[in-house]
C-alpha cells in the first residue's frame, strides 16, 4: 500500500434492517352458496406490528400475480391469498393463503303431497329427500289437534292417526326446512 501522508475525511454509512410484518390469517366461517365472504374483514387478518398503516393485497394465485377483483365480496369458494405492506417501512409480509368454504344450499327433492283424511284414519308417512348429501331436515307443525302431537321434528314425518273432535275440518300445516 502506498501512502501519500495525506488523510481524507472519514465517511460512514448505516444499514437499517426493518422487520417484515407477519400476517396471520383466520379462515372465515363457511357460508351457504349464494352468499358472500368479506376477506377484508378484521376477523380474517391480524398482523405482528402495532401499526394500522398497512396496504393489503389480495390475489387468486399463490404467486401473487393475479389480483382478486373484489375481496370484500367473494362469492366463489376456494383458496385466495393475502399479503400486507407496512407503509412506513415498505416491507411486505409473506403471502398467506385463506380458504373460503361455500357449502351447497340444500333443497328438498321429494314431493310433499297434501293429504286429506277422515278422523281416525292414519296418514301416510312422509319421506323427505334432498339434493345435498349430509343435509338434515327439520319441520314444524302448527296444529297438534289433528293428531300429530309433535310441534318440532326432524327427518321424515311419521304416520299418525288423525283426530278431530270438532264439527268442521281442521288442518295442520307442516313446514319442512332443509339445513
Amino acid at each position: 500500500v502506498v501512502t501519500t501522508g495525506c488523510q481524507s475525511t472519514t465517511q460512514t454509512t448505516t444499514v437499517t434492517v426493518n422487520t417484515r410484518p407477519v400476517l396471520i390469517i383466520t379462515n372465515p366461517a363457511a357460508v351457504c352458496s349464494g352468499t358472500s365472504v368479506n376477506l377484508t374483514a378484521s376477523a380474517v387478518t391480524t398482523w405482528s406490528i402495532p401499526n394500522s398503516n398497512l396496504n393489503y393485497f389480495y390475489y387468486t394465485n399463490a404467486a401473487g400475480t393475479t389480483t382478486l377483483s373484489n375481496p370484500s365480496n367473494v362469492t366463489v369458494g376456494g383458496t385466495y391469498y393475502i399479503k400486507i405492506q407496512d407503509r412506513s417501512t415498505l416491507c411486505y409480509s409473506d403471502i398467506q393463503s385463506v380458504t373460503v368454504t361455500m357449502n351447497p344450499t340444500p333443497s328438498i327433492t321429494s314431493t310433499l303431497t297434501n293429504q286429506v283424511k277422515c278422523a281416525g284414519e292414519s296418514t301416510d308417512p312422509i319421506t323427505i329427500t334432498g339434493d345435498t348429501p349430509g343435509a338434515s331436515y327439520t319441520w314444524t307443525n302448527d296444529n297438534t289437534a289433528t293428531g300429530i302431537t309433535v310441534v318440532n321434528g326432524s327427518g321424515d314425518i311419521p304416520s299418525f292417526v288423525t283426530t278431530n273432535t270438532g264439527t268442521s275440518s281442521i288442518v295442520s300445516t307442516i313446514k319442512v326446512t332443509p339445513t
